[in-house]
């Protein structure tokens, strides 16, 4: 959740993750394991155009749990 939701829901910990970026409104908050941050900033917006066509990313994603009720 980002900060476009209600601020009471989050933890101190979580806002404390917010705070670098001014407190702007982000629709998500990730960690990226990287070699070299060298190139980067704090609240940097990142987005689909630092991969070329054919790059593998290696995601991972959290499933709803619904158990067999389908799709």
């Amino acid at each position: 959740m980002g900060l476009s939701g209600r601020r009471s829901t989050l933890t101190k910990p979580e806002l404390g993750h917010y705070e670098p970026g001014g407190g702007r409104s982000w629709r998500r908050l990730v960690e990226l394991r990287l070699d070299d941050i060298s190139e980067f900033e704090v609240g940097q917006e990142l987005t689909a155009d630092r991969w070329t066509a054919g790059e593998r990313v290696d995601a991972i994603a959290v499933s709803k749990g619904k158990g067999f009720a389908g799709g």
